[in-house]
């Protein structure tokens, strides 16, 4: 990990030429090995890999003796003996390892790479070749975020070796040009982007979430506890709060899927049935969109004796209202979530969730004031369906008694 300007994506590439050219294993004949670099885009990859690696290996490149073939139209270039190819992907248009196999990746600006790509698409494609390796380069992107997770791991990981600089490492960057962007942009950006520290990122939309707000302890008895529903296709979620008796909300549990797969209604109704049972909920908001699968939760709570799922009901969901709600029950220290949702045995916790919930950007990198497109955000919207309804409710005197 390493500040911008730093010289992240030259260590890429002489550490792809130097693997390549210094293989010593044997090439499968079946199926050639590879050494891969990506980033989340292709044209990403062209525009910053492409050009170096054809100033090394082309007509009139140093490299140029050790070049096989080298295809211009698929970004790969063959080299001579028992060597694998070295070739560019994107990640973003769904086919980044489909074809080939990789016996080492490149990831650049791998905090923008998707949630659980190192998991469950990249090690599993290396893993086929014993003598595999990666390196993997980004410059932070706040604190709970994929990557910042992902590198806390690996300072623990053995089979890691974690490498942090700043910016002012390289000896070749001017040192004016560091001083004269610590005066001009904000604090956290600049130790952000320069001195690849973990803030807490611009256009994160929890920002009053806290390590504090992690709680290890949690009441014995609740007044009243709630469940929240949204459906989705392939990602539905549930989520259960509870409130004490001195008012202050606590998230107990959660569930979304995480197969990837579209979820039958029978499956999502059974699950609302088995937490609904456990935490003995009172009500239970739902995504406002689907009113034929409110009423499978109402019939499910009629067959199974459960009052709470019987009320069933369309949630508050004005989304801007509902966000300043989560983030002001935050801010007062009156909600907390249990610690058992952020040690969650998958790839992405709730609390890892909230954490890296985040507005969109327009193109010249400018907070938009609405929720970024493609996040993993379903517990985080149940959350605030019940926590909105609830003061939605209580605010107008509207609707139903919670």
């Amino acid at each position: 990990m390493a500040g911008r300007g730093w010289g992240k994506s030259v260590l890429l590439q002489t550490t792809a030429i130097q693997f390549c050219l210094g293989y010593k294993g044997k090439i499968n004949p079946r199926s050639p090995q590879v050494a891969v670099i990506l980033m989340p885009w292709m044209k990403q990859a062209i525009d910053i890999h492409w050009q170096a690696l054809l100033n090394a290996f082309d007509v009139g490149g140093s490299l140029r003796h050790w070049v096989k073939k080298l295809d211009k139209s698929r970004y790969r270039i063959d080299f001579i003996g028992d060597r694998p190819s070295l070739m560019l992907r994107g990640v973003h248009n769904g086919e980044a390892l489909r074809g080939i196999n990789p016996v080492w990746a490149g990831c650049d600006e791998f905090q923008d790479f998707g949630h659980g790509f190192w998991d469950t698409v990249l090690l599993p494609a290396l893993g086929r070749n014993r003598n595999y390796s990666a390196t993997v380069i980004g410059t932070p992107k706040g604190k709970g975020s994929y990557f910042h997770k992902f590198c806390t791991e690996a300072q623990e990981d053995p089979d890691f070796f974690y490498l942090h600089q700043t910016t002012a490492d390289n000896p070749h960057f001017p040192k004016e040009n560091i001083e004269s962007a610590r005066r001009r942009m904000p604090k956290k950006l600049f130790q952000q982007e320069f001195e690849a520290s973990w803030e807490s990122f611009s256009g994160q939309i929890f920002e009053h979430l806290q390590d504090h707000h992690i709680a290890d302890e949690l009441p014995k008895a609740f007044r009243t506890t709630w469940m929240a529903c949204d459906w989705g296709d392939t990602h539905p979620a549930l989520v259960v709060v509870g409130q004490s008796a001195d008012g202050i909300y606590y998230v107990l549990d959660a569930w979304h899927s995480t197969t990837g797969l579209t979820v039958p209604i029978d499956d999502h109704v059974s699950k609302a049935v088995e937490l609904a049972r456990k935490w003995n909920v009172r009500r239970v908001f739902c995504d406002p969109s689907r009113p034929a699968s409110i009423l499978e939760f109402r019939k499910a709570g009629k067959k199974h004796s459960i009052e709470g799922l019987q009320r069933s009901v369309k949630a508050f969901n004005r989304i801007k209202e509902g966000i300043q709600v989560v983030n002001s029950f935050f801010y007062q220290d009156k909600l907390y979530i249990s610690s058992e949702l952020s040690n969650e045995a998958e790839e992405v916790s709730f609390v890892d969730e909230l954490r890296s919930y985040h507005r969109a950007v327009d193109k010249d990198g400018n907070v938009k004031d609405e929720v970024a497109p493609g996040q993993v955000d379903h517990r985080s919207d149940s959350l605030r369906y019940c926590l909105a309804s609830l003061q939605f409710n209580h605010l107008t005197g509207d609707g139903h008694n919670p």
